[in-house]
Parts: structure tokens; sequence; C-alpha cells
């Protein structure tokens, strides 16, 4: 399980952020201008083949069957019990397809999609090392990309695919939400590419406040808007409607893998955990995964990520809680498995609303 495998990984942020000047300046650019970071460790696979749409579709949560040329979709791939091997974005590409996961050493999605090709004309390589992958965000985002690119991008389609030649570098740029109502941009290109780029965007950032953003500061802004993560939310203890994916599932197409406990817990109310936030109010340090317990020893708070927040000036994290607690406000004690102490609230994601 996952809390057991990494129970002695989790690192509070703001040892990192006391030890570091340039995280707030990353995390101002993250909030009011244009942050970017390199994600070229996320796993990609190429896919080819004539089967390659109805395999995909067949196995994974949303329905991708009709994805027309230089388009993209989210889509979740689950295990047997409906619980998450990983959530990724699908892109046709058309010659070819592009699965974009999340940075996993061990390749768990790539082994998972092999294991279900039998008799399919679908061939798949792992090509994470052929990419340079950045991820864009920031309010500014929209209009410094609509300037670079010469193109109006305010109004453009979640699943459009656009392929951008500018002054001698050539990528790709596509809009992908991570979550309802919250999206961000993506450039790809190919590796040897990356300094190119990377030195054209800074040459050309004009009046825009534009930074490299380092994991550190990213997580401080992806808790603070409750985004979820590989590995800390994304793994196989939660399914799709514990951790606010649900939206990237079909229950119109028919069967996948999870698809009948998924549907089950939707059409039954089944579902036991919430993704929430927590705020705490005391000074103890604790390091994410960690169980925490109510007053009568139950299991009641899984915690899964940490964070100082600049925004609220205060430790925050984000965690599944039961939905069966015996909590009558939303300030609470809890106690971890050695009987510390902690005093939190427990909020509606996102933090920054």
């Amino acid at each position: 399980m996952y809390f057991e495998q990494e129970k002695n990984k989790g690192n509070f942020i703001e040892r990192t952020r006391a030890l570091d000047p340039k995280l707030e300046i990353e995390y101002d650019s993250l909030r009011h201008g244009v942050g970017i970071r390199d994600i070229s460790n996320s796993l990609i696979i190429q896919l080819t083949g004539k089967d390659t749409l109805d395999f995909i579709n067949r196995i994974s949560t949303n329905y991708v069957k009709d994805l027309s040329p230089m388009h993209c979709i989210n889509t979740l791939f689950t295990n047997e019990k409906g619980r998450l091997i990983d959530k990724t974005i699908f892109l046709n590409m058309k010659d070819y397809f592009l699965l974009i996961g999340s940075e996993d050493a061990e390749q768990r999605l790539n082994v998972w999609i092999n294991r279900y090709i039998i008799m399919e004309d679908i061939k798949t390589e792992v090509v994470t090392n052929n990419y340079f992958l950045m991820q864009i965000d920031g309010p500014q985002s929209s209009s410094f990309l609509s300037m670079i690119c010469g193109i109006e991008l305010k109004n453009m389609d979640a699943n459009d695919v656009y392929y951008i030649q500018i002054d001698g570098v050539d990528f790709y740029l596509f809009k992908n939400f991570l979550k309802k109502d919250f999206y961000t941009y993506y450039l790809l290109s190919e590796k040897i590419q990356q300094q190119k780029i990377i030195d054209y965007l800074y040459e050309n950032k004009s009046a825009f406040d534009l930074t490299t953003v380092r994991d550190a500061a990213y997580n401080i802004f992806r808790i603070e808007e409750g985004l979820t993560s590989f590995p800390n939310e994304i793994n196989d203890n939660y399914n799709p409607h514990e951790n606010g994916l649900i939206e990237f599932v079909s229950f119109t197409k028919g069967c996948y893998i999870g698809q009948e406990v998924i549907a089950r817990l939707n059409t039954y109310d089944k579902v036991q955990r919430e993704l929430k936030g927590i705020i705490f109010l005391d000074d103890e340090e604790i390091s994410p995964p960690e169980i925490l317990y109510d007053s009568n020893a139950n299991q009641v708070v899984e915690l899964t990520s940490v964070c100082n927040s600049k925004r609220l000036n205060k430790k925050i994290g984000l965690a599944y809680i039961k939905k069966k607690n015996t909590f009558k406000s939303s300030e609470v004690e809890l106690k971890t498995a050695s009987q510390k102490k902690l005093f939190v609230k427990i909020i509606e994601l996102p933090f920054s609303k």
C-alpha cells in the first residue's frame, strides 16, 4: 500500500523555502505572471497501429474512440478495483499517438497497458527521452503565449493541439484541464530544441513576468488549488470519485477496466472518502503520507500533501477524509499513530477561493 511504502519520503516545503530565496519569486510568477516548469520526466508513451484508438477506449475511463487528429483528451487508467493507475493526456498526432502520464521511474502505466495487448495491431514505445515537455501556468500565460505564437489563445479549445513554427523553433502547444475550471498549457517539442525554446521565451518575454518554476514552488501552488498529483493523491489507494477526477470518466461508453466498481459507487452512493483541504492550527511538524485518528482511535484522515501556504500564511495540506466520521465541527483534534496531537480545520477545496 502507498502509505506503507512512502511513509519516510515526505519533506516539508517550508524547509526548502527557508533556504531558497528564489522560491517566493517562482511562486509569485504562478500567482501573478507566467510560470514555466520543465516536466520532461513525465512518462511519454508512443502508440502506433490501427487498433490504438479502440484499444485505449476499451481500457481507459474516457470516450476516446472518435479523437480527431491534432486533438487531445484526458483519460484515466484504473485497475480492477476502480483505483487509479494514472491520469493521462492522450494525443492524436495524425500518424501516431502519444500518452502523457506522470513521472514514474517504474513505468507502471506502460507495464499496465502492455499487459492487455494480445492480438491487437498496436505497438508501444516509451519515448520520454525524446521529448522536452513544459507546463505553463499563471494568469498572464494565455496573453504571453498568444504574443509568442501569433494566434489568439484566450478561447482556445481544451482539445486542440497546435503546431507552432516561429524563428527557427517548432513545437506543439495544447491546453488541458487539470480539473474542472482549472486549465494549464503544455509545450511539447523534440528534446534537442529544449534550450533554444527556453532562450526564445526569455528573449521575447517583453513586459510579462516570466520565471522558470521548480517543483517546490509549484507544490505550494497546486496544494492551494487542490490539484492532485502522482503519487501523493493519484495512486492505487484511491478511485476517481474520491479525488475529484470523476469528470474524466464516461458513464455512457461501456466497459473499461474498473468500470463496474466505479459505476456501482456512483449508482449506490458508496464513495467512502472525499479529498479535502486541511489547515493546521498549531506548529506541530508532520510529513505525509500520514494516517490520522479521531478521539476514538478510528482512522479518519489520510494526509497526502503538506506545504507552507504563502497565500494563507499557514501550514496546509490535502487529505482524504472518511465521509462517515464523527466530526461535529470543521475544527477538530486528530492524533498520529505515535499519539501526537494535531489541531486542524477541514475545508472544501481549493484553498484559494
